[in-house]
């Protein structure tokens, strides 16, 4: 577990998500991995930035540009279920610390110093084309 959330950049980690289940009508929530990236503030709470992790299965679906693919390898070592799966550059998003497990799936900055600095790099390609 980590300290501080500085700690947590470049850490994949499950995060709570909603959906609406049509069974049930109702809101409910499931465990995503996710990519943190920034942090709000240096101490808890706060709010990290965060790429989701996916499987992307159709195809159609998968921007070539910003989803970043993990062969079965790397997904191997970076403890993910799904292979291949793909860190989305470009679709950032915010979760509370609140939602955020604690316990690391693996750490892509120390496992994989220049996979984490092409996701870096594809995250201010995207960046760039906002405004």
């Amino acid at each position: 577990m980590c300290k501080y959330p500085q700690e947590y950049i470049g850490k994949i980690t499950n995060t709570k998500f909603p959906y609406y289940d049509i069974k049930s009508q109702s809101v409910r929530f499931k465990a995503r991995p996710v990519m943190i990236v920034g942090c709000e503030y240096d101490s808890f709470p706060c709010d990290f930035t965060i790429l989701p992790v996916s499987k992307i299965q159709d195809e159609s679906r998968r921007n070539q540009k910003y989803d970043h693919e993990l062969n079965e390898e790397k997904c191997r070592l970076l403890n993910l279920k799904c292979i291949p799966s793909f860190i989305r550059c470009h679709k950032i998003g915010t979760v509370s610390s609140y939602d955020v497990d604690r316990n690391i799936i693996s750490d892509i900055k120390v496992a994989y110093p220049i996979l984490f600095d092409e996701i870096h790099q594809k995250y201010n390609d995207f960046n760039s084309t906002l405004f």
